[in-house]
């Protein structure tokens, strides 16, 4: 399996091998096509610290799914594997935000609004400030937890989301702004 074999070459001769050594020789070379391009994807979505679990993840979702899928052309094959490791890197962010309420949320509100008499100690309070973050507007919560928690420049964000830098860093401001009003009377009996 040659470079010269397009990858909707190798993935048809995936779902016809019969043959284990096949299959994994095969699968193998879909891997080492595919790699770079989902992990500079999966990079501007989550960072690196979390990378090699989410592509991880995205092979198995992707070999899983070869079995129903119908390959047209590379653009069309191509977008399906994107749209599985950007799920991939979104589940990824839920569980982790179900499981473990970062600390660094604490100085995201810090950050949102200094002045704001939010500095819960205990679990319970960054937990409530996560939710009301999030129900405020999911996908301002989205862009303010990538920024301040994971640690993604405003740069990364744009590339990530597709737009220019000034578009990211006006959401940003508009999402802080927009938190600080949301969270203002957390707290308030």
């Amino acid at each position: 399996m040659g470079d010269e074999t397009s990858l909707v070459e190798l993935v048809r001769a995936y779902q016809a091998a019969q043959e284990m050594d096949l299959i994994d020789e095969i699968g193998a070379a879909i891997v080492a096509r595919i790699t770079k391009r989902l992990h500079l994807f999966l990079w501007g979505r989550c960072g690196s610290a979390i990378l090699d679990d989410i592509l991880q993840a995205t092979y198995e979702a992707i070999f899983d799914g070869f079995e129903s899928f119908q390959v047209a052309d590379e653009r069309k094959l191509w977008n399906w594997m994107f749209t599985i490791a950007r799920r991939k890197a979104i589940d990824h962010g839920r569980q982790w935000s179900k499981t473990s309420i970062h600390e660094s949320i604490e100085d995201m509100v810090a950050v949102s609004n200094p002045k704001l008499p939010v500095t819960p100690p205990d679990d319970f309070g960054r937990r409530e400030i996560l939710s009301r973050l999030k129900a405020i507007n999911p996908v301002c919560f989205e862009y303010l937890w990538n920024h301040f928690v994971v640690g993604l420049t405003l740069v990364e964000m744009a590339e990530s989301y597709g737009i220019k830098e000034d578009a990211m860093r006006m959401r940003v401001k508009r999402c802080r702004d927009g938190g600080r009003k949301g969270l203002s009377n957390v707290g308030a009996p």
